[in-house]
């Protein structure tokens, strides 16, 4: 069945974006994250640019780089990536770009966690050296057989799931960092004692990009040839089927998907 919500909602962000001179602007703001589209609505993607000869022309733009800002914030807040066991949980399209930034950055392995394959294929391809599948492994006792018993030096929670944010306590070593992105949909309980203080662990809440600090990273890195985010791009549709673009998040096959404003 067809969104009517989802799809109003995008549609009236794309006639407000034209009517303004500044619609990437007003459109990377907002169209980004609407609420109306079920979880995780980080998946579906707008961008209209701006062309050099009229203002506000809707114009095919892939934002992929300023979308996976924040996970430039969440991997590399902590200063010690290179060398170090990134464990990055929950893979959809910001976690998948979380797991090649933090190989671009010099993490020595990347842990890769979720349940759904399709998506634990796309972190692969983004470059983790082992991926979990959280629905049927023991995450925790995987990152600690790939360190040697110590834990990942740096988490970064992508998901929001209570059982993930655990995970991420329990397979991060002691004294490592533990960014968190994801978003619960409510209070989560947490054993402050001994996920937290005992282990002496530093957590840090990623609220976004950092202007324009991450912009610039990710745009270095893209330059450098040191991250390559296409392979997260798994659909492309023109604006008429935005339902179609919708059904494909649902089915829960899908990476980023871009709907083209021609």
């Amino acid at each position: 069945m067809p969104d009517s919500g989802a799809t109003a909602r995008i549609l009236g962000v794309v006639h407000s974006a034209i009517a303004h001179d500044s619609a990437e602007k007003h459109v990377a703001g907002e169209a980004l994250y609407i609420d109306d589209l079920p979880e995780p609505a980080g998946l579906l993607h707008i961008h209209i640019g701006q062309s050099a000869r009229a203002h506000a022309r809707i114009t095919r733009l892939d934002l992929s780089a300023v979308r996976a800002a924040p996970g430039v914030v969440c991997v590399l807040t902590s200063a010690d990536i290179p060398g170090s066991t990134v464990l990055v949980v929950g893979c959809g399209p910001i976690g998948c770009f979380a797991v090649g930034i933090a190989r671009a950055a010099g993490a020595a392995k990347v842990i890769a966690s979720d349940v759904n394959a399709t998506r634990l294929a796309l972190a692969r391809q983004m470059g983790a050296h082992v991926t979990v599948n959280a629905a049927t492994d023991d995450v925790v006792r995987a990152v600690l057989d790939e360190t040697g018993g110590e834990g990942a030096d740096v988490v970064c929670e992508m998901s929001g799931v209570p059982s993930a944010l655990h995970q991420a306590f329990a397979a991060v070593r002691m004294g490592g960092r533990v960014q968190l992105l994801g978003l619960p949909k409510g209070q989560v309980p947490i054993d402050f004692a001994n996920e937290i203080i005992f282990k002496g662990i530093t957590v840090y809440g990623v609220i976004g990009r950092k202007m324009y600090e991450t912009w610039h990273q990710m745009r270095r890195y893209l330059s450098a040839g040191l991250l390559d985010p296409r392979p997260v791009i798994t659909h492309q549709f023109p604006l008429a089927k935005i339902d179609e673009a919708l059904a494909a998040i649902r089915s829960g096959n899908a990476g980023k998907i871009i709907l083209e404003i021609a």
